[in-house]
């Protein structure tokens, strides 16, 4: 099993669940495991952050899985993302796929914290991807399912996109996905290499009689040299490289319990940070603070008279009907559907059966009537308090809801005002236009002006400068001649 995360994430809450179900909702081998995919949408639609929305899968070689087993993994994936929060401040739609001939478990999760509206980041790369993938190893070892890590399990190759940052764990990454290729007949010789590598969508730079350097997917970063047997010019897949990758195989599994309490020891850190940050930056109801984890301890009050060993030892002070669990068992399942089967568990008969020993985790010991009573009053507030959840669930979806349709009133009155702006940037642009032609008009009347009081000027001084003859009289003709 595997666990994707994918890019995508903006645009409406239409898109994500009518991928996933269909349109008409009777998308063929797509099955509504958990959520309501209407609510999820709006919680989307009325989403004012850019990335709306964070969505991938649980990837599974197996074809299908029992459902318990589904739950399960829903439950333990839903704590390792949303650690440290209760099931009211987030929304998560669980939508099963096997149209693939392979099992997959996809989800959709709105980026809001229900109660606040805040944005929810449900996963991080760079400070998750660490408990996420110690997670991952900690499900496959401990259901058994494929282990992608087995270089025999390998049977694709990490594509461009998905390469880690550093060099080094890129190099090892494309390793470990060549050598699973190799083991299952894919690749026989270094031409073979090289289109494996092209497919995935990496550039090759450079290639030596002993290396082949790829182009490295990160802006500005240095070439990827990658150097051994399957990169050299003369390499041809053979039984002693055969056996040397099965001989590998077998030494990751021989591992096993080596792997598995690395990861787990990596996950109680990793979750711990995470608790500590989602409680820091979206507090806890009032109400759950008080009872502590809801789900939980009702799973722990429907075992009591059934046998089970999820027992809860109450605080013995008389009078006080809010008493505290002092102890509960940290696996305790929290599937809301389970616990409703378990909580009906407790029956008349069972809580008037009090003379039998039960087992539980601080030894056996018999349940008083009192006792039984005691848990049941909590039992009611419980009960109380889930519906004052599921209220706020609705409100919080109602007010996110009612924060879209306020948004979206927003957007299209300052779209009216700019449409009006620009109209009245038009008309202003239509009189500064007019004004400028008129002021050029004036400008070119002025200079002609100029021209013709120039042309008067040369007239009138040419005719001052012309010789003046006296007039004398012409005696011949009796008259003045000049």
């Amino acid at each position: 099993m595997i666990v994707q995360f994918f890019a995508r994430g903006k645009g409406g809450g239409s898109g994500p669940t009518d991928y996933l179900l269909g349109k008409d909702r009777a998308r063929e081998d797509a099955t509504l495991l958990r959520g309501d995919p209407d609510e999820t949408a709006a919680i989307i639609d009325g989403s004012q952050y850019a990335k709306k929305y964070t969505s991938g899968c649980l990837s599974f070689e197996e074809t299908n899985i029992s459902e318990e087993k589904k739950r399960e993994l829903m439950d333990s994936f839903e704590e390792c993302i949303f650690a440290g929060l209760d099931a009211n401040q987030y929304n998560c739609l669980w939508v099963e796929h096997r149209d693939k001939g392979r099992l997959e478990l996809n989800f959709v999760i709105p980026n809001v914290e229900l109660t606040t509206g805040k944005r929810l980041q449900p996963f991080y790369h760079e400070s998750d991807k660490g408990r996420v993938d110690a997670w991952r190893t900690i499900q496959n070892l401990t259901h058994g399912f494929t282990d992608p890590d087995d270089p025999a399990k390998r049977q694709a190759l990490t594509t461009a996109k998905d390469l880690p940052r550093g060099s080094q764990e890129a190099a090892e990454a494309i390793n470990r996905g060549l050598q699973g290729l190799a083991l299952s007949g894919q690749i026989n010789s270094r031409n073979d290499v090289v289109n494996a590598l092209q497919s995935a969508g990496l550039e090759i730079a450079r290639t030596t009689k002993s290396s082949i350097s790829i182009k490295n997917p990160e802006q500005d970063g240095r070439n990827i040299r990658l150097k051994g047997a399957m990169y050299e010019q003369d390499f041809r897949f053979s039984q002693d490289i055969r056996a040397d990758l099965e001989a590998r195989s077998r030494e990751h599994r021989a591992e096993r319990e080596e792997r598995l309490s690395a990861a787990r020891e990596k996950y109680r850190g990793g979750i711990s940070a995470k608790r500590e940050e989602h409680q820091k930056r979206h507090p806890r109801s009032k109400q759950t603070r008080q009872y502590g984890d809801i789900e939980a301890i009702l799973v722990d009050i429907g075992s009591v008279g059934s046998g089970g060993g999820n027992h809860v030892d109450f605080a013995a002070r008389d009078g006080d009907e809010n008493q505290r669990p002092l102890h509960r068992d940290s696996g305790a399942k929290t599937d809301i559907g389970h616990d409703a089967e378990h909580d009906q568990r407790l029956t008349t008969e069972q809580m008037q059966d009090t003379g039998r020993p039960r087992p539980s985790m601080c030894g056996d010991r018999q349940h008083s009537t009192a006792e039984l009573g005691q848990k049941g009053r909590i039992q009611g507030d419980i009960a109380e308090v889930r519906g004052n959840h599921d209220r706020n669930r609705e409100t919080a979806v109602r007010r996110i809801t009612e924060l879209g349709n306020q948004s979206e009133t927003d957007r299209e009155a300052n779209a009216k005002r700019l449409r009006e702006i620009t109209a009245e940037s038009d008309i202003a642009g239509t009189r500064k236009r007019a004004f400028n032609e008129a002021a050029a008009a004036i400008i070119r009347g002025v200079a002609s002006l100029r021209e013709y009081a120039r042309k008067l000027e040369e007239i009138a001084r040419d005719h001052l400068q012309r010789p003046r003859r006296k007039a004398t009289k012409d005696n011949d003709s009796g008259g003045y001649s000049r």
